[in-house]
């Protein structure tokens, strides 16, 4: 009877503290701020993935808000495991190329049968590389699995890598039909998060199936990151 009450009490007071950290009933994995406590060191891609998933699950109202001091959190791991791993082997140097998106889509349907690969076309946009350069690098440095997503840690964490710095970037808009408009005007590469996919903006142009002029998508913007090359990205 005892072992049952106290059971009981314990299960109160992780509900209490879950909630007090704004995570809803059906936060699954690993909580973030737990992730945060684990040594960085060491820690394979396939563990921050279920960080990042267990983020990006909550569906608690007020669990995720738009530039929480959580998504600083985010970023600071992301640093931290790209020094912990390092930059990329100096043989990855990058030739520049500017990819469109229905040109990229083409090319990953048709000569790589692939799918879900957001992810694929936003560092292609962002690092200015080809789809198939783009895809390589995130199977062998991000863990990306063959018709499927990549966690955006993983995605912090190789353009960090790559030799770009990544920030914070403060916007108005709430969805991905009106930010385009508000970084019409902008030059730079910007990544938008929103559930269950990632976008990228590159000198004002939407390089999704999100442009306006494609498909216009009400998706509610989480967050937004500045992505800037430094003089460690090699190019010829």
């Amino acid at each position: 009877m005892e072992r049952s009450q106290q059971d009981t009490l314990n299960r109160k007071e992780f509900k209490t503290t879950r909630t007090r950290w704004g995570f809803g009933r059906r936060c699954k994995g690993v909580s973030f701020i737990a992730a945060l406590a684990l040594p960085s060191r060491g820690l394979v891609v396939s563990t921050f993935k279920g960080i990042v998933y267990s983020v990006f699950k909550c569906r608690h109202q007020g669990a995720l808000i738009m530039f929480d001091s959580r998504y600083r959190q985010l970023l600071d791991l992301a640093h931290c495991h790209a020094e912990a791993f390092g930059a990329l082997p100096s043989l990855y140097k990058l030739k520049a190329k500017e990819v469109l998106y229905r040109e990229g889509a083409r090319i990953l349907e048709r000569h790589h049968s692939d799918d879900g690969y957001c992810g694929v076309i936003a560092l292609a946009t962002a690092a200015e590389i080809a789809v198939g350069r783009a895809r390589a690098l995130l199977a062998k440095y991000a863990d990306r699995k063959h018709r499927k997503g990549t966690p955006q840690i993983a995605h912090f964490t190789l353009l960090l890598r790559m030799g770009y710095t990544l920030e914070e970037y403060p916007v108005k808009s709430k969805t991905l039909k009106t930010i385009q408009k508000e970084l019409a005007n902008v030059e730079g590469s910007f990544y938008i998060s929103t559930s269950g996919h990632i976008s990228c903006m590159h000198n004002g142009t939407m390089n999704d199936w999100a442009n306006n002029d494609i498909r216009p998508c009400k998706k509610r913007v989480l967050f937004v990151v500045k992505v800037t090359p430094t003089d460690k990205v090699v190019r010829y």
